[in-house]
């Protein structure tokens, strides 16, 4: 009987943490866990955004280097290239990257969140990934949960990262940080 209350506080936080198979499941079209059933792992690419569906193209991962962040960037959401430092700076100034980027070498590319209403947002390119013909990037869009303390202020959040230059069209995926 002395360890009965350990037992109770330990099925009690177990069940809290969904750690109890409950019979129910998190599958649609009616695939239990428990139904012998065994369901192929999604595709993903990179940072567990959807695969590109590109067939018979070899993808591979392509290095970068954070260039800059901040949250004082343009007031529209928008997924920009920046090839010049003219095309660059309406949107963010020389000053305001880690360092000086090699346009003939280089080109930029930066994710803007646009204007919220408060601080606890953010964006981040986390992953690009080469094709024949075109680079993805993966964006993680990051915001406050419910009851988060956040500064009571508009911000407009921005990440840049730098690569290495082509004239490949850029797709944009966006994926939503868990929280």
């Amino acid at each position: 009987m002395k360890g009965f209350p350990f037992l109770i506080v330990a099925l009690f936080a177990l069940a809290m943490t969904g750690c109890l198979n409950t019979g129910e499941s998190s599958h649609s079209e009616g695939i239990s866990p428990s139904s012998g059933v065994e369901l192929p792992p999604a595709p993903t690419g990179a940072s567990g955004g959807p695969a590109p569906e590109i067939v018979g193209e070899e993808i591979k991962e392509l290095p970068f280097e954070e260039a800059g962040i901040g949250f004082t960037g343009p007031p529209k959401k928008e997924y920009l290239a920046f090839y010049t430092p003219g095309e660059m700076a309406p949107h963010i100034g020389q000053k305001d990257l880690f360092r000086e980027i090699d346009f003939t070498r280089e080109m930029v590319l930066a994710c803007f969140m646009g204007e919220q209403s408060s601080g606890g947002y953010m964006c981040r390119i986390t992953s690009l990934e080469e094709g024949d013909e075109s680079i993805t990037a993966y964006v993680e869009l990051t915001e406050p949960a419910p009851g988060d303390l956040v500064a009571q202020m508009l911000t407009s959040p921005w990440s840049a990262v730098a690569v290495k230059r082509s004239e490949k069209k850029i797709q944009w995926i966006e994926v939503r940080a868990e929280r």
